[in-house]
């Protein structure tokens, strides 16, 4: 079951395919998924003129300060393909780090490796409300 917010963006976002310059979903406090973006094929990580960039790597995925997202998406057709840029995942509070490593390397074809900071980012400032780590052993 989808969320109010979250039904609302997959009527006007399902289609999306591809963005030109970068994708930034910061600061909802009341997304629970992305899901909306399922048919997100291709992030070209260009400048708004549609040049290639030069100089330092941008960001061109971020999800940021979204207080509720508990889970991110599973592309519909292939591999969300980046083909330059920088991913930043942060601050994302019930986000768990593992499943964003898992859905960076099941459903991301990054045109390089993650960096130490991206990895670092992923890895210790999301999930911090979450229940992530923990396993419950019940037996009835």
């Amino acid at each position: 079951m989808l969320d109010g917010d979250t039904s609302k963006f997959m009527d006007a976002f399902s289609n999306l395919e591809e963005i030109y310059t970068s994708l930034h979903v910061i600061s909802s406090d009341s997304l629970q998924s992305l899901t909306f973006l399922r048919s997100l094929r291709i992030i070209h990580g260009l400048k708004r003129d549609g040049s290639v960039p030069n100089g330092p790597i941008k960001t061109v995925l971020e999800i940021a300060w979204n207080s509720q997202l508990k889970s991110l998406w599973i592309p519909v057709t292939t591999n969300l393909i980046i083909k330059r840029g920088r991913v930043v995942f942060t601050l994302n509070r019930n986000l768990c780090p593992e499943n964003v490593k898992t859905f960076i390397h099941s459903n991301v074809n990054l045109s390089r490796n993650l960096s130490n900071l991206e990895s670092d980012l992923i890895e210790k400032s999301n999930g911090a409300i979450g229940l992530c780590k923990f396993s419950f052993n019940i037996k009835v």
